[in-house]
C-alpha cells in the first residue's frame, strides 16, 4: 500500500474512511497500525514519515489510524500516532511503538493517514 495524509484536519469524530475516499478516490481507506504499518516494518515506516514530512512533535499532532481494524481504544478515545523520535512523552498511554512513531489514543483534530 501507498500512504498519503489528508490535506485538511478532521476531528476524531469524523468518518476516516470517508475522509480518505473524498481526497484519494473510492479505493482509499484509513491506514491500520497493525495490518499496514507494522506489517511493512520499521524501515518502510521511516521512509514513509520522511516522505510525508511527519517531523518529531510532542503532544501537538494527531495522525489518525485504525488499530487491528478498530478506530477506538475505549471510551471514545481514537487511535492516532505521533513522531516522538522513539521517546514518547511521559503523559502518553503508549499502545505501541514502531521506530520513531508512537501509537496513542485521545480526542483531538488531525490528519488521517490513508492507504491509497
Amino acid at each position: 500500500a501507498m500512504f498519503q495524509l489528508t490535506q485538511g484536519e478532521v476531528p476524531e469524530t469524523a468518518d476516516f474512511d470517508e475522509a480518505c475516499k473524498s481526497e484519494f478516490g473510492p479505493d482509499a481507506r484509513v491506514a491500520d497500525w497493525t495490518y499496514d504499518l507494522k506489517a511493512q516494518g520499521k524501515e518502510s515506516v521511516e521512509l514513509m514519515i520522511n516522505d510525508l514530512g511527519i517531523i518529531p512533535t510532542f503532544n501537538e499532532k494527531y495522525y489518525f489510524v485504525s488499530n487491528e481494524g478498530s478506530k477506538y481504544y475505549e471510551g471514545g478515545r481514537v487511535y492516532f500516532f505521533e513522531n516522538h523520535g522513539g521517546s514518547p512523552p511521559s503523559n502518553w498511554l503508549v499502545h505501541d511503538q514502531l521506530g520513531d512513531i508512537t501509537l496513542g489514543s485521545w480526542f483531538g483534530t488531525g490528519q488521517v493517514l490513508c492507504a491509497v
